[in-house]
């Protein structure tokens, strides 16, 4: 039986980090054992609001499966650092395993947060009659062509897992393979986090010049808390995401004391594992389906009020002008019920050809 500390004092570990680099979290070691103990309860725990939330209406589980994913694969990633900081259970399949899992975390709530911009953003893209290419391409092309970035990261991460393999049993060239595939992959998880920043304030713009489908924004007060709870998620990612590529830069680039203040794993719970928590969190808890309500939802209200554009100060168009003010009866903010006497096509939604109460009908 190989146990952890044959493999710490074992030749072939000791230069362990010198074939595969800086081991993010360290190698897992019995005061791991506290601190996986208490992010899996508090990923557990993330459940209940989940549950409620979805029961309740204010979130979809179109909305909330990648974060439930990074939950399972957090309580799996913990778990299994549990089991390697036991002296005598070692698995170099389950220690490849779990630094993979802790480094596909970040790319899939990166991915959710993506799907959830690309359908905050759909009230400010261009119509027919008010063109802007630039626009239209940083909202629609440029926000799937990030999420395209991500499904690559993802791909490329999981390639890393036998370069990792191949690494430890001491192949150079894997070695090397595996230290550009990882350059690539945090890096573009920087650059998306950055770019995901630009996204926000496009809208936000457009919003404050009254550039906007009128009938699909609530009021300007949601629209802020909308795109300030994607920019909140966002900075905690790019901060999980700076802090592997700071990591990973000083491999070889810096003196090994810097390099030992970085691996040390009190900044990789408080700063990666601790940030990444909050992400999860706020994506698995928020209200997004009524701050985000999902495309089909949005499509079911502009053919109900397609009739109304141009109302509370619009141009005809879908825009509001300049000086229009946006009303809390622009819309009705689904899911909530319609007004009394109103009928419903059965999903919340005003049957067309029926009084919706909408404001300038």
């Amino acid at each position: 039986m190989v146990t952890r500390h044959d493999v710490i004092q074992s030749s072939e570990a000791a230069t362990l980090s010198g074939k595969i680099g800086l081991i993010l979290g360290g190698l897992p070691e019995d005061k791991d054992t506290l601190p996986a103990v208490l992010f899996i309860i508090l990923y557990v725990a993330l459940f209940i609001p989940v549950i409620w939330r979805i029961s309740k209406h204010t979130l979809t589980f179109g909305q909330v499966w990648k974060p439930l994913l990074v939950i399972m694969l957090r309580v799996t990633t913990f778990a299994f650092r549990i089991k390697l900081s036991d002296d005598q259970d070692w698995n170099q399949n389950i220690f490849v395993t779990q630094l993979i899992l802790l480094r596909l975390g970040p790319i899939i709530l990166t991915s959710a947060l993506i799907c959830l911009l690309r359908d905050a953003v759909i009230p400010y893209l261009p119509t027919v009659d008010a063109p802007n290419f630039t626009v239209k391409f940083l909202l629609k092309y440029f926000v799937a062509l990030l999420n395209m970035a991500t499904y690559f990261a993802f791909g490329l991460t999981i390639a890393i897992a036998f370069d990792v393999k191949a690494a430890i049993n001491g192949n150079p060239e894997a070695r090397v393979k595996m230290h550009i595939s990882k350059q690539i992959s945090i890096w573009m998880l920087v650059g998306i986090d950055a770019c995901i920043y630009i996204l926000v304030i496009t809208p936000m713009v457009r919003l404050y010049q009254g550039m906007y489908i009128q009938r699909l924004v609530i009021s300007r007060k949601k629209e802020e808390s909308k795109f300030l709870a994607i920019a909140s998620v966002c900075t905690f990612l790019l901060v999980v995401s700076a802090f592997k590529a700071l990591q990973l830069a000083a491999h070889g680039r810096f003196n090994s004391r810097y390099a030992l203040v970085v691996n040390k794993k009190i900044l990789f719970y408080c700063v990666c594992c601790a940030g990444e928590y909050i992400a999860c969190m706020l994506l698995a808890t928020l209200p997004w389906a009524r701050m985000v309500p999902p495309p089909e939802i949005l499509e079911a209200f502009c053919r109900v009020y397609s009739s109304n554009d141009g109302g509370n100060g619009g141009n005809g168009n879908g825009f509001t002008g300049p000086n229009a003010t946006i009303t809390q009866t622009a819309v009705i903010p689904w899911p909530q019920p319609p007004p009394p006497g109103v009928q419903t096509d059965g999903t919340g939604i005003p049957a067309p050809g029926t009084n919706s109460g909408h404001a300038g009908s």
